[in-house]
């Protein structure tokens, strides 16, 4: 059925029954999805599997080592095919962005084992004499993920070692060719929610949302191979491609939805599933 809440209901279809939790002191780290168990139990420095719970590394009490037993279990799991991809991109282990990280792991360790992580998204959008317009990227056919979808104008994980806008400058330059002089106008508009179950574990995750303003004679250009093209659309048409259609890819369609939210083209008089909308979007 067409419409803006089901996307929310797509991004956050996990039945948690199926997963375990993964826990460090005490503290839930993660979901251990419970099919994973017997595959898990050769790795027991780093999975100490019991009947309702996993825990993390009990018998190691340096942050070194803690990162050496789940990079040893990860890249073991990886050339046996169980993990969606390798990056070789470290992310944080921590339960809430901020905190002081307990280990950390390769990025595509996360789903597999429920953790949370972290991206950053931007709209960019223009005036023009008759309203707002949206970029929205083509995302590569080469990507691993979601190849030939629709996107937000520029997106990326949270990697170690990069603050939050930080990281978002750089995804600008690399992935539209947005220069500092422009992106230093970026502006944090909070985050989103979603937790999503998918074949290779759980993304239970986090979005820092960023709005951008950009002149209107600026043309972006895709210098690091993510994305095929940009299109500039008008805020309705971006609308109604998301309502009508499931050719922007999932957590994009949050993305954009937050932004119609915010900027006030989607409000309670015009969208009957508007408090189960804005609900959704902080699971």
């Amino acid at each position: 059925m067409p419409g803006f809440y089901r996307h929310i209901e797509f991004a956050n279809n996990t039945d948690i029954t199926h997963f375990l939790p993964y826990k460090w002191q005490g503290k839930r780290i993660g979901w251990i999805r419970k099919s994973n168990l017997d595959l898990l139990s050769a790795y027991p420095e780093a999975f100490n599997i019991q009947s309702d719970q996993v825990i993390f590394a009990p018998n190691i009490d340096t942050y070194e080592g803690r990162t050496t037993v789940l990079h040893d279990a990860l890249s073991d799991l990886h050339d046996k095919g169980q993990l969606g991809g390798w990056w070789d991109e470290l992310y944080p282990l921590v339960q809430a962005y901020g905190q002081d990280p307990i280990a950390e792991l390769e990025r595509g360790g996360c789903p597999y084992l429920g953790m949370r992580s972290w991206g950053v998204h931007m709209t960019g959008y223009v005036r023009k004499s008759d309203g707002l317009y949206l970029w929205v990227a083509k995302r590569s056919m080469s990507k691993r993920n979601d190849p030939g979808m629709l996107d937000n104008m520029v997106a990326g994980g949270q990697p170690l070692g990069l603050s939050i806008k930080e990281n978002m400058q750089k995804e600008c330059e690399e992935e539209a060719g947005i220069p500092f002089i422009l992106s230093q106008h970026l502006k944090p508009v909070g985050s989103i929610t979603y937790c999503y179950e998918h074949k290779h574990g759980l993304k239970p995750d986090q979005i820092f949302n960023f709005d951008l303003e950009l002149p209107e004679d600026f043309v972006p250009r895709a210098l690091d191979g993510e994305v095929d093209s940009f299109t500039l659309m008008p805020v309705h048409e971006v609308m109604e491609l998301i309502s009508q259609t499931d050719d922007v890819k999932y957590n994009c369609n949050l993305v954009f939805i937050d932004f119609f939210i915010r900027h006030g083209y989607l409000h309670a008089d015009n969208e009957p599933e508007y408090s189960d909308i804005c609900l959704g979007l902080a699971q």
